[in-house]
C-alpha cells in the first residue's frame, strides 16, 4: 500500500486500485512511500448490507472497503471469512459463530472496517506473499 500521510502515529495509505485504509504507523512508515499492512483476522469487523447502499458510512470517516464473500468455513469455536476485495486481493477474516454468519453465502456483498489501532503498518521490505 503506497502511505498518504501520517499524523499522530496514524497512516493513511491507499490499497492498490486506491482503497484508502488506516492503520498505525510503525517507525520508519513515511508519507509517499510503501507499507505493509498487517491486522490480526479477528480484528477485522464484517458487515452483510441486506441491501445495496445499507452501509450508513459517515461521509467524514474514510470510507469502508467493499468486499464480497468467496468462502466460509465453520472451524468449531470461529467462522473463517475469505474476502475479495476490488482490487482483487483477498483477506482472511475470523469471526465468532453467529445466526447472522448462518444466513450469508459466498458471493453476498460484505463491508470491511476496523479501527486503526487495530492494523499496523510497516515500511516496505520487498517481501511478496
Amino acid at each position: 500500500m503506497r502511505v498518504a500521510s501520517v499524523e499522530d502515529d496514524v497512516a493513511l495509505a491507499h490499497l492498490p486500485g486506491g482503497l484508502p485504509v488506516e492503520a498505525m504507523a510503525m517507525p520508519g512508515v513515511v508519507a509517499d512511500q510503501l507499507a505493509t499492512l498487517c491486522i490480526r483476522p479477528d480484528r477485522v469487523a464484517v458487515m452483510f448490507p441486506s441491501r445495496p447502499g445499507m452501509t450508513g458510512a459517515d461521509p467524514d470517516e474514510p470510507p469502508l472497503l467493499e468486499a464480497t464473500l468467496t468462502d466460509l468455513r465453520q472451524m468449531g469455536d470461529h467462522v473463517l471469512l475469505r474476502l475479495r476485495l476490488a482490487n482483487g486481493a483477498e483477506l482472511l477474516v475470523r469471526r465468532p459463530p453467529t445466526a447472522a454468519l448462518q444466513r450469508v453465502a459466498p458471493g453476498q456483498a460484505a463491508v470491511l472496517a476496523w479501527q486503526p489501532a487495530q492494523a499496523m503498518a510497516f515500511p516496505f521490505r520487498g517481501e511478496m506473499g
